[in-house]
């Protein structure tokens, strides 16, 4: 009975917080993941699998045992991706595997379709296959990145990354390239082709740029962190100036041990030599870091999203103060 109510409980609150806006994002975040998976597919059936080039991931790793097994290499994809998808579901949970459920419903169809109407002009050469791999690379990465941009993920060997993460400690980032490399050198055992792992690595290279892009976005944000014993001169020029809000943060010297205000200031790339000026001008002995910022959002940058949580909380809030 307590779990029932406890259901009964979630799904009312879930209800609660359906409006029209959010059934209509949760719609486009669907939408997203199905093209990201269609991308995904694409690059993987009309390129990669047709010219046997090993990226790593589960196309790669299905190109492996399709060596060893008497297994078609689009039927090995569609095992190996719903594997993961259970391994995800024992080791990672439910919340996890329901991300990677459109993608491991969508992704095996799409190959096998695609793979189906493939027409491919390429001749399979070296020029043929660096193509290949390049376009290859790309489409893959863009899939992956409109599907991340959805709220989804491809699910795959990135399962066993994650899994290797929660139970070993080693970096998500650091097992995923561990299982990538082993899949490619597994490909150059297999395949006896040093030229075509080359292509794979540099098609892995070109899809983790390509995934970079749509997924992290071209940000032209920077932030600069600048310390000075002229910190309030440089700050009121750049205020005035620049027209930049600024922080102050109160720092002292490791080495030195003498305490003053170092400025933090976010801006735009166009921005970037006026800031250098105003800096140099004022003190030129100034020590000025800056990094790129992957979103600024606020006064004059992007507007703040609000998400439902925050909405409902600021209905609480308001309802309270009355």
């Amino acid at each position: 009975m307590a779990i029932k109510d406890k259901i009964k409980t979630r799904w009312q609150n879930y209800k609660s917080t359906l409006t029209k806006k959010t059934i209509m994002t949760n719609l486009w975040h669907c939408v997203l993941m199905v093209l990201g998976n269609a991308c995904l597919a694409f690059g993987t059936a009309m390129f990669l699998l047709p010219f046997e080039i090993v990226t790593g991931g589960v196309s790669g790793l299905a190109l492996i045992l399709s060596m060893f097994l008497p297994l078609d290499t689009k039927l090995l994809i569609t095992i190996l991706t719903w594997a993961m998808f259970l391994i995800g579901l024992l080791l990672l949970g439910v919340k996890f595997s329901l991300k990677t459920l459109i993608s491991t419903i969508v992704y095996p169809p799409l190959v096998y379709l695609f793979g189906l109407i493939r027409d491919n002009k390429l001749v399979n050469d070296t020029t043929g296959k660096l193509l290949a791999g390049i376009f290859g690379g790309f489409f893959v990465g863009a899939g992956c990145g409109i599907t991340f941009t959805g709220g989804g993920s491809t699910g795959g060997v990135d399962c066993l990354s994650l899994a290797l993460n929660k139970y070993t400690k080693i970096k998500a980032s650091v097992a995923s390239f561990i299982i990538d490399s082993s899949i490619i050198v597994g490909g150059l055992i297999s395949y006896k082709d040093f030229t075509a792992a080359l292509i794979g690595i540099l098609s892995a290279f070109i899809c983790a740029t390509a995934i970079d892009r749509i997924f992290l976005g071209n940000s032209q944000s920077f932030i600069a962190f600048i310390v000075s014993s002229k910190y309030k001169e440089i700050n009121e020029a750049i205020n005035s100036k620049l027209e930049r809000g600024t922080t102050l943060i109160h720092s002292e010297g490791g080495y030195t041990g003498n305490e003053t205000k170092m400025i933090q200031v976010a801006f735009e790339r166009k921005e970037h030599s006026d800031l250098q000026a105003i800096v140099a001008k004022i003190d030129p002995e100034a020590f000025m870091s800056i990094v790129h910022a992957y979103e600024v959002n606020g006064y004059g940058f992007k507007r703040l999203p609000i998400s439902k949580k925050q909405n409902k909380f600021k209905k609480v809030s308001k309802s309270n103060e009355e």
